[in-house]
């Protein structure tokens, strides 16, 4: 799939809630007209005071951008890529996610629940294994960052990087693998 640079059931979801929801497939896309890239088993992106809760994700998503820009983000997550705004509780991820960027520059984020997080996640399970690398032309599988390239991998069991002072993770639980080669890669975030 190449167009949309938002991918779920939901691409985009501003406002409302989601709820008593299961999803359950696969979701591979490869992009090389975005610049930014949000994929998510429930949604892409979610923002405007969403609330997506009691929802169970079993996915297998691989989010890959072909941009070597250093500029371009990739955001992958089991039950949203991108949360601004908005709060996720109750919901499960099970499955594998992966996030890859061309080349070594650039950001990739990947987490069990979300890949970036600006909001609430609480009372969440994640089980998915996840990785996050880079991919150089013609290549089939990752590579991993290392201290001399200008590159971040963002990878968390539950969030792969988030924040702001009006953001909280609480009553969580992670029992996925994460794929970490280098210590360079890991900045996900403790809470």
């Amino acid at each position: 799939v190449d167009g949309s640079p938002y991918m779920g059931l939901f691409g985009r979801f501003e406002e409302g809630t989601v709820k008593n929801l299961t999803v359950q497939g696969k979701i591979s896309v490869t992009s090389s007209s975005a610049s930014k890239l949000y994929v998510g088993g429930v949604a892409g992106y979610v923002s405007g005071s969403a609330v997506i809760s009691d929802v169970t994700a079993d996915m297998q998503i691989d989010a890959y951008l072909t941009s070597t820009a250093t500029t371009d983000f990739v955001y992958a997550g089991g039950i949203v890529g991108y949360i601004t705004d908005s709060a996720i509780t109750g919901t499960s991820a099970s499955g594998s996610i992966q996030a890859s960027k061309a080349g070594s520059y650039g950001t990739s984020y990947a987490g069990g629940i979300a890949g970036y997080h600006d909001g609430d996640i609480s009372d969440c399970a994640n089980r998915a294994d996840i990785s996050v690398g880079f991919k150089t032309s013609g290549e089939s599988e990752m590579s991993y960052p290392n201290s001399a390239s200008p590159d971040t991998a963002y990878v968390g069991g539950l969030c792969g990087n988030g924040g702001g002072s009006s953001s909280h993770v609480y009553n969580n639980y992670n029992e996925g693998n994460l794929s970490v080669v280098n210590n360079s890669a890991l900045n996900g975030r403790e809470d």
